[in-house]
């Protein structure tokens, strides 16, 4: 459970991802256990810079954007579901297999909200520039 709600990484190079994936899960490997489901912390990504959700939202918020009536409910979804996902345990594959069901509907779900990050992010980088 340590492993599944404290650990976190990124790295921008994906092999380094999963390489740290095989090594926690060999790490935390126990006999007649289904290893853990673990794409939701360890992600591929620039962990220097980056857009917080909640200022974003309020942002476009404040501007009146297109965005800004149901973006907010659909993120307040998608983070409920991660929420679920931290809490199943993954003791068995049906669980495992429940974690990462769950999270493909996130990634699904979250496809054209990573685009409005990027761009809202490059949007804040080039003004500081």
């Amino acid at each position: 459970m340590i492993l599944k709600r404290v650990v976190r990484g990124v790295d921008k190079n994906p092999f380094a991802v999963e390489l740290a994936k095989v090594a926690l899960w060999l790490h935390t490997f126990t006999v007649g256990a289904p290893l853990s489901f673990l794409d939701h912390h360890l992600r591929c990504g620039d962990s220097i810079v980056g857009a917080w959700v909640r200022p974003t939202l309020n942002a476009v918020a404040q501007g009146g954007g297109l965005l800004a009536g149901g973006e907010v409910a659909r993120v307040e979804a998608i983070a409920g579901v991660m929420t679920s996902i931290e809490e199943i345990t993954d003791n068995d594959v049906s669980e495992v297999k429940a974690s990462f069901d769950a999270f493909g509907t996130i990634e699904e779900s979250t496809r054209e909200l990573d685009a409005f990050f990027s761009g809202m992010l490059w949007v804040w980088t080039s003004a500081l520039i």
